[in-house]
């Protein structure tokens, strides 16, 4: 052990040796040239002690070159330890938190490059900009957090040669905004085909924050409520939540395509959501398919009743979809 210890010293100490070495033989043929050697003549002996200075002269030389050699490679062996030692610290998490989005944007998208150039080269940029808008979107100023779906008192109606099906759908969870000051735009998307047989007829639409009605939006949704989106403005409390509760009846037809799967997707980040249908199993059959990386939980399925829940992240697109028909 102490071997290789001494071993250790003598390999990062080596540059600093050759020097030493260097300038000691190059400080001895000073002073053998001093004293007179190198003007001694007559036999063989003192002609080849006549030498000793130029010799000491030239090892101390070499010696002192390898010594500058090595602490030149020494130190280009530091600059990449020294290289390695900062990526450490601009890619660490304390040193990113402090920085803008622009940046960290910018950091992720040369990642990604690397990541994706080599293997995908044709549609590494595609793939770039997918990972960005998609499922890491740097644009969003809030996500979700316990996210509950509820469905119940389905009812199909005929209306001439055309089924519809009606329901209530109940929407809960909190809005977590992302800035601890300043304002950001809640968004609600919705997306049916309709007809003049359709409806959605907004029941309640509140925001709270704890026990305190923020907003009652339920007549100003309504107003809007043929447009496929609703917004509305919400202010920044240093981190504190919204909680929201929206409740809408909705009858669209039942016998088209794109109305037998109710699709739902999520538009931010949301952490846990869960699904709750109640339906009447002799009037329709009602199936569950999950649109998200990994499986919601059964907690229940049984007659007229489905009941999911995902404890996981969704990200933005990610969701589930009811799939209605009308039983014979």
């Amino acid at each position: 052990m102490k071997v290789e210890n001494a071993g250790r010293w003598l390999f990062s100490n080596l540059p600093w040796i050759f020097m030493l070495l260097g300038f000691v033989f190059m400080l001895v043929g000073h002073m053998l040239s001093g004293h007179g050697f190198a003007n001694e003549a007559g036999t063989l002996l003192p002609q080849t002690v006549a030498r000793l200075p130029s010799a000491f002269n030239s090892i101390g030389t070499t010696i002192l070159g390898g010594g500058i050699f090595t602490a030149v490679l020494k130190s280009f062996q530091f600059t990449g330890i020294f290289r390695e030692e900062l990526a450490k610290v601009m890619f660490s998490r304390e040193y990113l938190e402090t920085q803008n989005k622009s940046h960290i944007e910018g950091i992720w998208t040369r990642v990604s490059q690397v990541m994706f150039t080599h293997k995908f080269p044709s549609i590494s940029q595609l793939i770039e900009s997918s990972i960005l808008k998609t499922y890491f979107p740097v644009d969003h100023n809030y996500s979700y957090e316990g996210i509950v779906h509820r469905y119940s008192n389905f009812d199909i109606e005929e209306v001439g040669d055309k089924v519809y099906v009606a329901y209530e759908h109940e929407m809960t969870g909190r809005i977590v905004p992302l800035e601890k000051k300043g304002e950001f735009l809640w968004t609600v998307y919705y997306a049916a085909q309709e007809d003049e047989y359709s409806y959605r007829k907004v029941i309640a639409l509140t925001i709270c924050r704890g026990d305190i009605l923020v907003k009652d939006l339920q007549h100003e949704m309504q107003q809007s409520i043929h447009a496929n989106k609703f917004m509305t403005r919400l202010t920044c409390q240093y981190g504190e939540k919204y909680e929201f509760r929206k409740v809408e009846k909705r009858r669209f037809r039942l016998d088209l395509p794109t109305n037998e799967q109710l699709i739902v997707q999520t538009s931010k980040v949301t952490d846990r959501m869960k699904v709750i249908v109640n339906f009447n199993s002799k009037l329709l059959n009602v199936y569950f398919v999950h649109k998200t990386i990994d499986t919601f939980e059964d907690l229940e399925t049984s007659p007229g009743r489905i009941y999911r829940d995902y404890p996981g992240v969704l990200l933005p697109s990610h969701g589930f979809c009811l799939v209605l028909n009308k039983r014979n």
